[in-house]
């Protein structure tokens, strides 16, 4: 057995100070090993090896999933990444890059530079520049890509507007882009930017402001810095890349070569929420860009969906409530990759199709929560 290298609860990273073995572990071998594991058991007492073997994880999940098809491509038959955290030094710089904004000071945590009601204004702004853009104003951004909405324009304090502009910019280094920013839209939702990189200001005793600058800041004591003291308040990302190396060794999923899993036949289905204020979808489109680029029939075993007002994983105003299980077992069986998912609200009921990337789905008139009036463009 295996305990992904750490029993800790919460956010601490502590288990990973000067510990290689155990960021191995988490990173990618736990996984390897249960599988392996599980095979046997289930060999020994049923006489016969599982005939099909599959993997669906989220966000961390997520990372796990493309570490299988990556690294171990004999595992699984069919994996199912959803919002997947696959590059963790990436991630760790657009955590530290906004939590340096909303924070500047790490003596100073008790209140958000960002109130709940400058999330409000700010989403507000984006609905009322972009929203009518994919022809139905819902609150929902069909592909936030499209928004051309400017901080600038909003009336807020300078420092705000620069906080804000940090989410969506991105962190960056001397020698260019580290990773991509966040798309427009969400930011006011409950489970988004509140929770993850502005902080409410309410949180509770011993735990970190915001998700951002726990994860953040932990990341960066235990697994790279190797100090347990070290602060944000004097670093910038000079040479970030070079400083992650080892950790990214163990942790990082970014590997576009999926060749032995699909010479075995594998299957890869990506989904990412559009309003994931914990990991940007912008992220898994580069890495499925990286993929196809690499290998234009790999659009044969690997497919994206991107859901239009959704959050980390699940959840928000879009549609999000799809069977991705039954979807990929169906790619098994049949052979036939899915060029579209129909997804359902959660609330308010109706349906809206997802379609595989780089395809999305585009308004044709009528009701917006019927699939029918939607193409795949």
């Amino acid at each position: 057995g295996t305990d992904t290298g750490h029993r800790n609860q919460g956010i601490d990273g502590s288990w990973a100070l000067n510990n290689p073995e155990r960021l191995v572990n988490y990173g990618h071998l736990a996984v390897h090993r249960v599988t392996a594991v599980s095979k046997h058991i289930t060999e020994r007492h049923y006489g016969a090896m599982p005939q099909r073997s599959y993997f669906a994880g989220c966000s961390n999940g997520g990372r796990q999933a493309l570490m299988s098809a990556q690294r171990y491509p004999g595992d699984f038959d069919v994996v199912l990444a959803g919002a997947p955290a696959h590059d963790f030094a990436g991630v760790a710089a657009a955590f530290l890059n906004v939590t340096r904004h909303m924070y500047p000071s790490m003596e100073d945590l008790a209140a958000p530079l960002l109130s709940a009601e400058d999330r409000q204004s700010l989403a507000n702004a984006v609905l009322a520049r972009c929203d009518a853009q994919d022809g139905i104003e819902d609150g929902i951004l069909n592909d936030p890509r499209d928004c051309d909405f400017d901080p600038d324009s909003l009336d807020m304090a300078p420092e705000k507007v620069a906080a804000i502009r940090a989410v969506y910019g991105g962190p960056t280094a001397p020698d260019g882009q580290i990773h991509v920013g966040w798309p427009f839209g969400g930011e006011d939702a409950p489970g988004g930017w509140g929770g993850w990189l502005a902080g409410t200001g309410q949180q509770a005793p011993n735990f970190p402001p915001s998700l951002a600058f726990g994860f953040g800041v932990e990341v960066m004591r235990h697994m790279v810095e190797h100090d347990p003291d070290w602060r944000y308040e004097r670093f910038d990302f000079s040479g970030f890349r070079h400083r992650f190396r080892t950790a990214a060794a163990a942790l990082s999923a970014t590997d576009p070569n999926l060749d032995a899993f699909r010479e075995k036949g594998g299957k890869l289905l990506i989904y990412h929420g559009w309003s994931d204020a914990a990991l940007s979808a912008l992220a898994s489109i580069e890495y499925v860009d990286a993929v196809y680029a690499r290998d234009e029939s790999a659009r044969d075993d690997v497919r994206l969906f991107l859901m239009p007002g959704v959050l980390h994983c699940a959840g928000g105003p879009g549609p999000w409530m799809v069977d991705l299980i039954e979807a990929a077992e169906q790619w098994d069986e049949t052979g036939i990759a899915p060029d579209m998912l129909v997804a359902g609200f959660a609330e308010g009921g109706g349906t809206r199709p997802l379609c595989a990337y780089p395809h999305r789905a585009a308004y044709i008139g009528g009701d917006g929560r019927d699939t029918s009036r939607f193409e795949c463009r």
